[in-house]
Protein backbone atom coordinates (compact mmCIF):
# COMPACT_ATOMS: atom_id res chain seq x y z
CA UNK A 1 0.00 0.00 0.00
CA UNK A 2 2.72 2.56 1.03
CA UNK A 3 4.28 1.56 -2.15
CA UNK A 4 1.47 2.85 -4.37
CA UNK A 5 1.10 6.08 -2.45
CA UNK A 6 4.82 6.79 -2.87
CA UNK A 7 4.39 5.88 -6.92
CA UNK A 8 0.88 8.49 -6.39
CA UNK A 9 2.85 11.27 -4.73
CA UNK A 10 5.88 10.66 -7.01
CA UNK A 11 3.11 11.09 -9.64
CA UNK A 12 1.07 14.20 -8.27
CA UNK A 13 4.14 16.53 -7.41
CA UNK A 14 5.92 17.01 -10.66
CA UNK A 15 1.93 17.46 -12.10
CA UNK A 16 1.46 20.12 -9.50
CA UNK A 17 4.77 21.93 -9.97
CA UNK A 18 4.12 21.81 -13.95
CA UNK A 19 0.36 22.87 -13.05
CA UNK A 20 1.90 26.13 -11.12
CA UNK A 21 4.79 26.87 -14.15
CA UNK A 22 2.06 26.93 -16.62
CA UNK A 23 -0.69 29.07 -14.61
CA UNK A 24 2.50 31.70 -13.77
CA UNK A 25 3.42 31.95 -17.22
CA UNK A 26 -0.01 32.24 -18.91
CA UNK A 27 -0.77 35.06 -16.10
CA UNK A 28 2.83 36.89 -17.65
CA UNK A 29 1.52 36.18 -20.95
CA UNK A 30 -2.09 37.82 -20.19
CA UNK A 31 0.00 40.92 -18.49
CA UNK A 32 1.77 41.69 -21.81
CA UNK A 33 -1.22 41.09 -24.10
CA UNK A 34 -2.99 43.54 -22.33
CA UNK A 35 0.00 46.11 -22.29
CA UNK A 36 0.29 45.32 -25.84
CA UNK A 37 -3.36 46.00 -26.51
CA UNK A 38 -3.33 49.29 -24.97
CA UNK A 39 -0.21 50.61 -26.26
CA UNK A 40 -2.20 49.34 -30.06
CA UNK A 41 -5.18 51.18 -29.17
CA UNK A 42 -3.47 54.07 -27.79
CA UNK A 43 -1.28 54.37 -31.54
CA UNK A 44 -4.76 53.48 -33.03
CA UNK A 45 -6.20 56.83 -31.39
CA UNK A 46 -3.35 58.76 -31.53
CA UNK A 47 -3.30 58.17 -35.67
CA UNK A 48 -7.03 58.93 -35.43
CA UNK A 49 -6.49 62.18 -34.13
CA UNK A 50 -3.36 63.28 -36.51
CA UNK A 51 -5.74 62.14 -39.63
CA UNK A 52 -8.75 63.93 -38.31
CA UNK A 53 -6.90 67.22 -37.76
CA UNK A 54 -5.31 67.13 -40.98
CA UNK A 55 -8.58 66.76 -42.42
CA UNK A 56 -10.17 69.96 -40.04
CA UNK A 57 -7.03 71.93 -41.31
CA UNK A 58 -7.30 70.94 -45.07
CA UNK A 59 -11.21 71.51 -44.85
CA UNK A 60 -10.78 75.23 -43.47
CA UNK A 61 -7.83 75.93 -45.82
CA UNK A 62 -10.47 75.06 -48.45
CA UNK A 63 -13.29 77.34 -47.23
CA UNK A 64 -11.05 80.04 -46.11
CA UNK A 65 -8.79 79.86 -48.55
CA UNK A 66 -10.53 81.06 -51.15
CA UNK A 67 -11.50 84.30 -49.40
CA UNK A 68 -8.51 86.93 -50.05
CA UNK A 69 -7.76 89.66 -47.69
CA UNK A 70 -9.02 92.31 -50.51
CA UNK A 71 -12.42 90.85 -50.28
CA UNK A 72 -12.79 91.32 -46.71
CA UNK A 73 -14.91 94.91 -46.55
CA UNK A 74 -17.66 96.19 -45.42
CA UNK A 75 -19.65 95.63 -48.95
CA UNK A 76 -18.08 92.43 -49.45
CA UNK A 77 -19.28 90.70 -46.35
CA UNK A 78 -22.54 88.97 -48.24
CA UNK A 79 -20.04 87.27 -50.48
CA UNK A 80 -18.03 86.28 -47.85
CA UNK A 81 -21.11 84.63 -45.94
CA UNK A 82 -22.45 82.95 -49.22
CA UNK A 83 -18.87 81.12 -50.14
CA UNK A 84 -18.79 80.00 -46.32
CA UNK A 85 -22.10 78.66 -46.92
CA UNK A 86 -21.37 76.93 -49.59
CA UNK A 87 -18.69 75.22 -47.94
CA UNK A 88 -20.83 74.11 -44.77
CA UNK A 89 -23.14 72.91 -47.52
CA UNK A 90 -20.60 70.71 -49.45
CA UNK A 91 -18.91 69.27 -46.49
CA UNK A 92 -21.83 67.75 -44.03
CA UNK A 93 -19.48 67.50 -41.10
CA UNK A 94 -18.65 71.24 -40.85
CA UNK A 95 -21.95 71.03 -38.35
CA UNK A 96 -20.43 67.86 -36.74
CA UNK A 97 -17.25 69.81 -34.90
CA UNK A 98 -18.40 73.69 -34.99
CA UNK A 99 -21.14 75.08 -33.74
CA UNK A 100 -22.71 77.21 -36.62
CA UNK A 101 -25.44 79.53 -35.57
CA UNK A 102 -27.76 80.50 -38.37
Amino acid sequence: MSLVAVAFFAFLVPCAIFFILQYRSLKGLERKTRIEAQDNLRQTLQDITQRTRSRLEALAVEAIGRLSALNIEQEKLENIKNKLMNARQSHAEIDLAFIVVQ
